[in-house]
């Protein structure tokens, strides 16, 4: 450490810290009168599991009423970073923009996973909490998909008011949710899905079964959850239905599945296909003919030749 005060100055030469593959340094000077003018340049490298180190290269100027952040960060993500920080009120107002011209977390996932022209927006203060809004586009999609983010941060908890991932107007998957973390922790979430071509995120071609629409919930409360899933789906045998309820806690859960709008054929093709005397040995078979018979009030299993 290197720093030295006089006429009325705070020069600090340089400030070096690190451990392991941390590190951070800073210079530059503090006037402690008025406002305590600043004007520092700060360097940070930090290191990324598999990845390349982010390295992180800012300046603090203003004042300590009112810091003005500029940075940029290189390396594992490419980012400029401008905020503006109260630190002396007790509310912390805050101000932060952060662009992102090109992200990818993981170097070998799909090109169609690569994040582009992403902007995040916070701001807000401790009382009122922090309003955070976000987009990006996913341009090597075929459907030039968009993600929007918008949340509340407080002391208390958090609400996401949306995260949407579109393919266009009718075609997405949206989620919404809250976590109080005030006492014990609680949470919700909800999902809508509608005709999202998921498989396009992973560069797969188009598969015979599809998601046409999912509702669900979840809760989670001192250990324990509970939710319900309704899809609909579209199959080389025709449309069904999948209602799913679930409960449990942190060691075991519960699964109650309810199928509805499969035809005899695709569950005589099942049989088929693992053979009739595997058939009568297999549980997972068993169990699906049941289910199926259960639900279209059959009056003996299925007899194939």
């Amino acid at each position: 450490m290197e720093a030295k005060w006089q006429s009325g100055v705070i020069d600090i030469g340089e400030i070096a810290l690190k451990y392991q593959d941390y590190a951070l340094q800073a210079k530059g000077r503090i006037t402690p009168n008025g406002d305590w003018p600043v004007a520092l340049q700060l360097s940070a490298q930090l290191p990324m599991p598999d990845a390349e180190d982010l390295n992180v290269q800012a300046q603090l100027s203003g004042s300590l009423h009112a810091l003005i952040l500029d940075a940029t960060t290189q390396g594992y993500l490419v980012a400029q970073l401008q905020g503006q920080l109260q630190p002396l009120d007790a509310n912390l107002p805050a101000q932060l923009s952060i662009k992102v011209p090109s992200f990818k977390a993981v170097a070998d996932l799909p090109a169609s996973l690569t994040l582009a022209d992403v902007l995040l927006q916070l701001n807000g203060d401790l009382q009122q909490g922090y309003q955070i809004a976000g987009l990006a586009q996913l341009p090597n999609t075929p459907e030039q998909m968009r993600l929007t983010i918008a949340a509340l941060l407080k002391a208390s908890g958090a609400e996401l008011r949306a995260l949407r991932l579109s393919a266009g107007e009718e075609a997405f998957v949206a989620l919404t949710g809250a976590v109080s973390w005030q006492r014990d922790i609680e949470a919700e979430a909800q999902v809508q899905w509608q005709d999202f071509p998921w498989y396009s995120l992973l560069e797969q071609e188009d598969i015979p079964v599809q998601l046409q629409t999912l509702a669900g919930q979840v809760s989670y409360k001192a250990g324990d959850y509970q939710g319900q899933l309704n899809g609909d789906l579209t199959g080389p045998a025709g449309a069904f239905t999948v209602t799913t309820a679930f409960d449990g806690n942190l060691q075991q859960v519960q699964l109650s599945t309810v199928l509805t709008g499969w035809r005899m054929s695709l569950l005589a093709n099942l049989i088929r296909r693992i053979g009739w005397r595997n058939y009568l040995v297999s549980w997972p078979a068993r169990f699906i003919a049941k289910v199926f018979c259960a639900i279209n009030s059959c009056k003996s299993m299925p007899r194939l030749i």
